[in-house]
């Protein structure tokens, strides 16, 4: 019994001695504490003071919880602080951010060792641009700023000045303040808002802002993506209509989500097949004619190949994840490779040489086909979708549209240019809101009059009279009728 209350005792003892808050001297006494209260006693006032703002208290005397919150601090703000050195804050290893801004400092070396430093401030302080770009190269994985100076500013052209100002909304000139956020911009769209994108010749401005995530330069006269080479950050990348030929320098941009370099001269994927987290992928109007090298583009859900020299879209199948996939105007001859791709719920393949459906059988998912200008010539095969919401079949040579009927949550159809004459699938098609078909022998339009969310019919150079039309515009006043 003894020995048992003996082992109580010197637990609670245990517990007495090793707890922070009920014996604060304990901070004292651990191994390796270099945030202790003899560290905050040897402290000046002014370095006493900016520890006490962090903590937000006003009273001195600190607390083993105060230190232990001062030593896990990840953002230190010594803004205009009466400081001299660093030494103080050589033991903060969680140290992420440090503002030093409006500071007397002159040496940034006492902080060489804080190794999860990430940014450090020193706009306005008295820390020299030598001492900067030399801290600077001796931690390279650090963004000191200032980064960009007012001579930086100088070298370029009014148009990247303009684009500049409008994205961090000023009209002046830029402070180094300004010049900071230029830096640090995670968004540039070089277009709209009255910039004049076919101005801007090329992207070196930008070469140092290694922090933009997202980055528009459609419409332009660019024609080198190398000053953004090494722009690892980089997750969306819109270079479309501009006079680039190569994607070489983005080889290494690994961070790629979304790549659109639709109407360039652009002719070769091979130097993006490393960028495998590509999610969205646009080469309309190109003369890229293989898919080849985006064979392992596992996480692919959107690709646009339309108007390019693509006669081959077996890789696909590889792409389980694709929703959205248009391949209009293209050598295509067959759907046989997307038979598989379930989730699939957008598809143009107008203009294509294929003359069977049946490879979308499984495709339950689809809401929008575009098969326009195509050889087929029957609908059987996608009688099962029955979520499609836009059905495009002009210029087919499809006469029978029964399995429409199927399809009730269909908006719009087009019809055009085909040897349809049956609209009476349509009759129950209480969603549909546009339908075409100009250029058919079909001369009624009473099929439509319990479609109550009809917005607007094109029955151009059909079989419809006059009459007819006025007829039904008094039954439908809210409808339009070409």
């Amino acid at each position: 019994m003894n020995n048992r209350y003996l082992r109580i005792s010197f637990l609670i003892i245990g517990i007495f001695i090793t707890n922070p808050i009920l014996n604060p001297s304990f901070g004292n006494n651990i191994p390796n504490q270099k945030i202790s209260f003899d560290w905050w006693n040897g402290l000046s006032s002014e370095w006493k003071n900016i520890f006490l703002k962090q903590l937000d208290k006003e009273d001195s005397t600190l607390t083993q919880e105060d230190l232990i919150t001062i030593s896990n601090l990840k953002s230190l703000n010594c803004v205009k602080a009466k400081i001299s050195d660093l030494t103080p804050i050589t033991s903060l290893d969680s140290l992420e951010k440090l503002n030093l801004m409006g500071t007397p400092l002159t040496n940034l070396s006492q902080i060489n060792g804080l190794k999860h430093l990430k940014k450090v401030n020193c706009t306005y302080s008295k820390v020299s641009r030598e001492e900067i770009e030399k801290f600077r190269n001796e931690n390279s994985h650090l963004t000191v700023y200032p980064v960009l100076y007012p001579d930086w500013w100088d070298t370029i052209d009014d148009e990247w000045r303009k684009i500049f100002k409008k994205s961090i909304k000023i009209e002046r000139e830029p402070n180094l303040m300004d010049l900071n956020k230029i830096y640090d911009m995670g968004i540039l769209i070089c277009s709209g808002n009255g910039i004049n994108e076919f101005a801007l010749t090329n992207l070196e401005p930008i070469a140092n802002l290694k922090n933009l995530k997202i980055l528009f330069i459609t419409n332009s006269n660019i024609t080198s993506l190398e000053p953004i080479k090494n722009h690892t950050s980089l997750r969306v990348l819109h270079c479309a209509s501009t006079k680039i030929k190569s994607l070489e320098p983005i080889k290494n941009l690994t961070n790629l989500v979304e790549l659109d370099c639709s109407s360039t001269f652009v002719d070769n994927l091979e130097p993006i097949k490393l960028l495998t987290k590509i999610k969205k992928l646009s080469l309309l109007e190109t003369k890229v004619t293989s898919l080849e090298p985006i064979g392992e583009f596992h996480n692919l859900e959107e690709i646009y190949l339309s108007d390019t020299e693509i006669d081959d879209i077996s890789l696909l199948a590889e792409m389980p994840k694709l929703i959205k996939l248009h391949c209009g105007n293209t050598k295509i001859n067959t759907l046989s490779p997307i038979s598989e791709l379930t989730e699939l719920r957008d598809l143009k393949a107008y203009n294509t040489n294929i003359s069977d459906l049946s490879p979308l059988k499984k495709l339950v998912k689809l809401f929008s086909l575009s098969v326009s200008g195509t050889k087929i010539n029957k609908l059987d095969n996608i009688a099962g979708l029955e979520r499609i919401k836009d059905l495009n079949i002009a210029s087919t040579q499809v006469t029978n549209i029964a399995p429409v009927r199927r399809m009730k949550l269909l908006e719009t159809i087009d019809l055009s240019g085909t040897q349809v004459t049956d609209l009476s699938p349509l009759k129950e098609s209480f969603r549909l809101k546009t339908i075409w078909f100009p250029f058919t022998e079909i001369g009624s339009l009473s099929y439509f009059e319990r479609l109550r969310n009809l917005e607007y019919i094109d029955c151009s150079e059909t079989q419809v009279t006059e009459e007819e039309i006025k007829r039904f515009n008094r039954l439908k006043p809210n409808c339009s009728i070409n």
